[in-house]
């Protein structure tokens, strides 16, 4: 069974993996949608990679099965509350620091603030 890239891509789209070349030879990698370089998979056969693919998507769904919940993965997971307003505040203290700095730099060398008067 020849397939296609195109074909084989869609086809594993289908099953929540992606197929891409390597860009090293006839390099092709296979892995799960937002999945770590742990999870995937390099092979130079397309029918070997369309196999490999079909595979994994098996026994994800074997798992899935067992455990009665979703394998999510990391880049799917929502945030808690706490921990999204935690990140906002660390971005909006690293701004201000960032500020604070940049007007410390550009203030004047002397020791008299300038005050401008109208003539």
């Amino acid at each position: 069974m020849t397939a296609t890239l195109k074909a084989a891509q869609a086809t594993l789209r289908a099953l929540g993996l992606t197929l891409r070349r390597t860009g090293y030879g006839p390099e092709l990698r296979v892995n799960f949608r937002g999945g770590r370089e742990a999870t995937a998979c390099y092979t130079d056969n397309l029918d070997d990679a369309l196999g490999t693919g079909r595979e994994m998507a098996r026994e994800r769904d074997a798992a899935t099965a067992a455990t009665g919940q979703p394998v999510v993965s990391q880049f799917e997971r929502r945030l808690s509350t706490h921990v999204s307003r935690r990140r906002v505040t660390r971005l909006i203290l690293k701004a201000d620091a960032r500020c604070a700095r940049l007007r410390a730099a550009l203030r004047p060398s002397w020791p008299f603030e300038p005050t401008l008067t109208r003539i």
